[in-house]
């Protein structure tokens, strides 16, 4: 019975024996292969390093932090701007040795225990929450732009339509939150820009329908300063008043340094080109403080031009086939060019030759015709324009003996 005793504690010894040194074995093999190549479940954030020697695991890891960007993205395209660019840096070296000095506990099993179960190293970095602030200002200055509205533009005479923008403005606050959660987490990865969209306040499809001339008044300012003039008809000019809204002249005007010779003029044509929209007209004391309330299903737009001397007020809307059309027109009337005789001795009696040819005057005057269903029904003056000719010069001889 001892014997058989012994005999298990020596079958169980021995086995122990052989268990010990088979781990001893393999946690030497794998230590050494350990002090080379990294294990095959080891990560830096949500990188692999499995199999790769330090330099090995430096260059990807160097390589895919270089990748990393922050990514500002608006409505027309999209920016990156590296982690660099902005202060954040990735300290390799101190984040492999994490690795390494993971690697080298003194512990006899460590080499065998570390394997199976994934083994997740957070990548270090290096910032100033202070100079990353900066930066992004930097940035935001850069990429910040305000929403555009959609417009309707008139070129060589026809209306030409533009696409609403919508505005995009770096949100710096946010944008640091969710680059720091990144750092925090341990990602290698690049981020998006924490991006306020900003809607603009007309699109396309409110104004596609702005089609027709529905009013137009010509006044002329001979007599003010030209730069006042462009001033204020730029401002003016493809103004959008949409359905229920209120247009305030006098607002306009408190924006710009003009005479009140070129608002009286201003508010006449505006009241004036206004009478055959539909628009409500809301007056005091005549054109003071004139006020332009849409109460059309469609919006309007103010088109004001200033050329030769003279503003053109046009409104453009929406009028169904059934309604009024309103056309402009020249009609040109030629005046004959006078005749100037001169004596020349040269020349034999009755002898003449044309020095100049001339060329006839001309009085243009525009209309505004008003049609329903094709006929028109009225014809107003808006303007009258006149062109002096050039005389024509004929040399004679004299009869003179």
């Amino acid at each position: 019975m001892t014997y058989n005793k012994n005999f298990i504690h020596k079958v169980i010894s021995l086995t122990l024996l052989v268990v010990l040194l088979t781990l001893t074995s393999v946690s030497y093999i794998l230590a050494d292969l350990d002090s080379r190549y990294y294990p095959s479940n080891f990560f830096v954030g949500n990188v692999s390093v499995a199999g790769m020697t330090y330099n090995d695991a430096f260059t990807k890891l160097q390589n895919e932090f270089g990748q990393n960007n922050l990514i500002i993205k608006n409505e027309k395209k999209e920016e990156k701007v590296s982690f660099d660019q902005i202060g954040i840096t990735f300290k390799t070296n101190n984040t492999l040795e994490q690795l390494e000095s993971y690697l080298n506990k003194e512990d006899f099993l460590r080499h065998i225990k570390i394997r199976g179960e994934k083994q997740v190293f957070y990548p270090l970095f290096n910032y100033c929450e202070e100079n990353l602030y900066k930066e992004l200002l930097k940035l935001k200055k850069v990429y910040d732009r305000p929403a555009i509205d959609a417009k309707v533009l008139i070129k060589e005479n026809e209306l030409v339509y533009t696409q609403e923008i919508h505005g995009s403005f770096l949100d710096v606050d946010a944008t640091i939150k969710e680059l720091i959660n990144i750092i925090e987490a341990g990602y290698l990865r690049s981020a998006k820009a924490k991006v306020i969209v900003e809607e603009p306040e007309i699109y396309y499809e409110d104004i596609k329908n702005i089609k027709h001339l529905m009013g137009i008044y010509i006044a002329s300012v001979d007599s003010i300063n030209d730069k006042e003039v462009k001033q204020i008809t730029s401002q003016l000019n493809e103004t959008i008043i949409m359905p229920l809204e209120h247009f305030y002249l006098e607002k306009k005007f408190s924006e710009i340094d003009s005479s009140s010779k070129l608002n009286n003029i201003i508010k006449k044509g505006l009241y004036e080109a206004s009478k055959t929209t539909g628009l409500e007209i809301i007056k005091k004391d005549k054109y003071k403080n004139l006020t332009l309330k849409n109460n059309l299903q469609n919006p309007i737009m103010l088109s004001t031009k200033f050329k030769e001397d003279k503003i053109t007020i046009k409104i453009y809307g929406y009028q169904s086939q059934e309604e009024k059309s309103i056309d402009v027109v020249k009609e040109i009337v030629k005046h004959p060019a006078e005749i100037d005789f001169i004596i020349d001795k040269q020349l034999k009696p009755g002898e003449r030759i044309i020095k100049q040819e001339g060329e006839p005057g001309k009085e243009i005057k525009t209309y505004k015709i008003i049609s329903k269903e094709g006929k028109e029904i009225e014809r107003s003056l808006l303007n009258v324009d006149y062109q002096s000719g050039e005389k024509t010069i004929i040399l004679q001889g004299s009869d003179n003996k």
